[in-house]
């Protein structure tokens, strides 16, 4: 953190500089990656009044800018400022995490992101035991959505070779590991996919309601999160990865290429899952639970027509709707 300096703060600089400014207030939590975790946006008013996702007062305190809740308790201060390009305040918080490193609270100013600067791929994972059954209901509805061929990348895993096949006018990768769900994340480090900001991962069990596309325009990616994940059980890490991110993050995703041969391996025992688990927004709610979302079960029937009973899932906030296996099946 060398490019911060200490920066007295004074009441007529706030008033100029901040007041009535829509500012993102982050996290940073002081280990090796410093990865920054979003938590909202707020705006200081003149007379003192913080809104937003953080409510309370400000006040100047011995030349730094700290913050009350509303009941007048203090939180945190900000005293630094950023010399470098990306302008942003940053102060330490008084508290110690649980792991033992301490988060530091960062305020930005907010700067918009048009949809013509979003550009994104629809990265999905399947495997080579299904991906006929699977994939035709999926690709089906992300071309009801005006989601062109191009932008849809398909890794089948599991797959007795490495080839690449037309399959519905889309391109479909066969890969011989066995990445289960981060197949698609793999693969988008394996391979280049060009002129692209955002991955966004699907699986292949899944399929898009007509409105998926508004609602993946309408994400907010000016509040710069490195992952914004779908809300839910089960949901199998989905959702929308900055390409950066998973570019910093290679040699780990690249070790979860074979865990689908690991016999020992438990999901839920599991390493591999908590690099995305971690304290990150989640479609439908800013900082929401893993396991909470707007999500309905609409109906439990045979999807694919295998005789395999599934529940339909509505994940609503997110325009997609997950079929998931009812009983111990080992089946899509």
């Amino acid at each position: 953190m060398s490019y911060l300096q200490s920066f007295p703060f004074t009441e007529d600089d706030v008033r100029k500089y901040l007041c009535g400014k829509k500012l993102v207030l982050s996290k940073i939590k002081l280990k090796d990656d410093n990865l920054v975790y979003p938590e909202g946006m707020i705006t200081l008013e003149s007379d003192g009044c913080v809104s937003g996702s953080f409510s309370g007062k400000w006040y100047i305190e011995n030349n730094c800018l700290a913050f009350y809740n509303d009941k007048d308790e203090y939180s945190f201060k900000i005293d630094s400022l950023s010399t470098n390009k990306a302008l942003f305040y940053c102060g330490e918080d008084s508290r110690v995490l649980d792991e033992g490193y301490k988060i530091k609270n960062i305020l930005s100013f907010y700067q918009p992101v048009s949809e013509s600067e979003k550009k994104i791929k629809f990265v999905i994972s399947s495997t080579y035991a299904y991906y006929e059954l699977t994939l035709k209901k999926l690709i089906k509805s992300l071309k009801r959505n005006k989601i062109s061929a191009d932008d849809i990348v398909i890794s089948v895993g599991n797959s007795p070779e490495e080839k690449k096949e037309e399959f519905m006018g889309v391109e479909i990768h066969f890969a011989t590991h066995n990445a289960l769900e981060y197949g698609g994340l793999v693969h988008s480090l394996e391979n280049d996919l060009g002129d692209v900001d955002y991955v966004f991962l699907l699986q292949d069990t899944v399929e898009a309601d007509t409105n998926f596309m508004d609602i993946v325009n309408n994400i907010d990616v000016s509040l710069k999160n490195d992952i914004i994940l779908i809300s839910g059980i089960n949901t199998g890490n989905m959702g929308l990865y900055e390409y950066e991110f998973l570019k910093k993050n290679e040699d780990f995703i690249m070790s979860l290429k074979n865990i689908g041969n690991e016999k020992r391996f438990k999901r839920k025992e599991s390493d591999h899952d908590k690099v995305f688990m971690r304290e990150v927004p989640f479609l439908g709610t800013l900082n929401g639970d893993n396991n909470k979302g707007n999500k309905v079960v609409v109906e439990k029937r045979d999807v694919y027509g295998t005789g395999v009973v599934r529940e339909v899932i509505h994940l609503v906030d997110c325009g997609l709707y997950k079929f998931r296996s009812v009983g111990d099946v080992k089946k899509p």
